[in-house]
């Protein structure tokens, strides 16, 4: 990361705090530190000879929101870490988050507003790494049968440290319905409408005879379009409860792209006595590629920004008023940056989060 970047992370936390105090009244803020130890299984993320290591995290979140002027509604949230390993220096890396939003009321019971939103994940000692950033708009609308709707539309840009072939820009909107079915029972659907550009050439794969296939290009950019439906049943009752299902299709100009792609997750977390809390979450992605798995092909250039299937047990204990001690399972199998080839690693963690 250059030094300017470095610089405006700086800048963005310190506004956060001098908002906070020259604000006041108008504004709640909350912060946190998470220092943690991390035992990884799978530092390098492979496929078939897993190597693994110990690492520090220490991660700082900022979050707030207020009306300096009404109706306005502002909000911002910050989330900054670092990750050093003990023997794999080189993945040791900075990741920082910066989220930002601004609704204002036009009606008693109708509104728009805009998001930003924008992540940077480097690493220090080698060339990898990724931008995100996606800015979008909303209408939001509050039914008297209590039923909330949002149309939104999004604009992002994903931008690989190694080089432009994996990069695009995506461009989508959809429909967001929300409604309580009853009393701590919430009911929620989303439709999306989306396409990704890529700044790469699309290409097919076709047989010349009967023994010989070869790579066609297409002449134009790879396009990919996407759809997405998914629906969230949530249950608070003797503990929060959260099933979840979506379905994804994604349609490609270029070889190898197109899949189907159903997921199912479950959220339980429950506050026990003795000042403990559980949280347990589980996701299975089975992603379904719509062309034959040969020849291989890479998607990505690496697993950064990737979470496919896990299983994560959460265990934290109030020490203090505003200091916990966290313990964390995790199980993944993600895919690597090539199509259908699968990685497994586990995590366990053990830290203190700090509140302020």
């Amino acid at each position: 990361m250059s030094t300017g970047r470095y610089i405006g992370v700086g800048v963005l936390v310190l506004l956060g705090f001098w908002v906070e105090k020259g604000l006041g009244e108008g504004w709640e803020w909350s912060s946190r530190l998470d220092l943690s130890y991390v035992r990884d299984s799978n530092v390098f993320e492979s496929i078939s000879e897993p190597m693994s290591d110990h690492t520090g995290r220490f991660l700082f979140q900022l979050s707030g929101g207020g009306r300096p002027i009404k109706p306005v509604v502002l909000s911002f949230r910050y989330s900054g870490g670092l990750q050093g390993y003990g023997r794999y220096s080189m993945e040791n890396r900075m990741v920082n988050d910066v989220k930002s939003s601004c609704e204002i009321p036009f009606w008693s019971r109708a509104s728009l507003g805009v998001e930003f939103q924008g992540r940077d994940k480097t690493f220090f000692q080698i060339d990898r790494g990724y931008r995100f950033w996606q800015g979008s708009s909303f209408v939001r609308w509050t039914f008297p049968s209590g039923l909330r709707a949002e149309l939104f539309y999004a604009f992002s840009l994903l931008d690989y440290v190694e080089g432009v072939n994996f990069d695009y820009d995506y461009r989508g909107g959809g429909v967001l319905l929300e409604m309580a079915l009853m009393p701590r029972v919430t009911w929620e659907f989303q439709f999306v409408l989306g396409e990704s550009r890529y700044e790469r050439t699309a290409f097919g794969y076709e047989k010349t005879d009967d023994y010989t296939y070869q790579w066609i290009d297409r002449g134009r950019v790879q396009e990919d379009d996407l759809q997405e439906v998914s629906t969230t049943l949530e249950v608070y009752q003797w503990a929060l409860v959260q099933f979840g299902y979506s379905y994804q299709w994604n349609l490609s100009n270029s070889y190898g792209y197109s899949y189907n792609q159903p997921q199912l997750n479950v959220l339980v977390a429950k506050t026990l006595p003795w000042g403990l809390a559980v949280r347990f979450y589980w996701v299975l992605q089975m992603k379904d590629y719509t062309d034959s798995l040969t020849p291989l092909l890479q998607i990505r250039p690496d697993t950064e920004n990737e979470e496919n299937s896990f299983t994560l047990v959460d265990l934290s204990k109030d020490l203090m008023q505003n200091l916990s001690l966290r313990f964390r399972l995790g199980w993944y199998k993600n895919e690597s940056p090539f199509r259908d080839r699968y990685y497994k690693k586990n995590l366990i963690s053990m830290g203190f989060t700090q509140r302020f």
